[in-house]
């Protein structure tokens, strides 16, 4: 489908509350197309735990097992540079807001440069985090609530890192969470943390490309906090 056409038949489905519908069935398809390939990667990474399909497909959009391990291990490498960069302590305290089903903090404890990194990651999925915590017992994942405060102690942490959380949120949210993550970090600390770009371009609608070709932000109604 042309670049151009999809968001404008993504957003008709939306009105017409059929989005579900639709995502079920491309769920159903992806996981057909993908069962050899995850059945190679189970057989060569029999110790590696995966989410099952529909987590994953809610989690990230996808189901190849490859390329999600993969993913995950990239984005890790890319926050724990920044990490590893921050001076200070060497017993570094470290959270991950937003963190799913773990797909990026799995892969953090072997790319900190630190003997005794404290690891932490919050999310609001209840199934995600009970598959983590169930199948990643090593890591120390919570659920937290859709709105602030956090269960977290102010000046407390050396590093706070998210991939594409704000990009689900309103206006509105991302304001009272920027604020509610600054609180949780110790002075000097670092946050790291990713949005939708120039490369998402494609998927905006032609008033909301004007928008953010004007520099404005482009905040989209309909939808529910913290998912499609």
């Amino acid at each position: 489908m042309p670049t151009n056409v999809k968001p404008l038949v993504i957003d008709r489905l939306r009105k017409w509350h059929l989005l579900g519908a639709v995502d079920r069935a491309h769920l159903w398809v992806r996981q057909v197309y993908h069962w050899p390939a995850n059945q190679r990667f189970s057989r060569r990474n029999p110790g590696i735990a995966m989410p099952p399909a529909p987590l994953a497909f809610e989690e990230y959009g996808q189901v190849n097992n490859a390329e999600i391990y993969q993913s995950g291990l990239t984005h890790a490498a890319y926050f724990a540079d920044h990490i590893n960069a921050q001076p200070g302590s060497e017993s570094k305290r470290i959270v991950e807001w937003g963190c799913g089903a773990a797909r990026i903090l799995r892969h953090l404890p072997g790319l900190i440069r630190d003997p005794t990194p404290e690891l932490i990651g919050l999310d609001v999925d209840r199934d995600a985090v009970a598959w983590a915590n169930q199948q990643l017992p090593d890591l120390h994942i919570r659920l937290v609530a859709p709105q602030p405060p956090l269960p977290l102690s102010s000046a407390s942490y050396d590093a706070l890192y998210h991939y594409s959380v704000l990009t689900h949120l309103s206006g509105h949210s991302v304001r009272r969470w920027c604020e509610e993550l600054a609180r949780i970090l110790k002075p000097g600390g670092i946050m790291v943390g990713t949005t939708h770009g120039d490369s998402y371009w494609n998927i905006l609608l032609p008033d909301e490309q004007d928008r953010y070709a004007a520099g404005q932000p482009v905040i989209r109604s309909r939808y529910r906090e913290g998912r499609k």
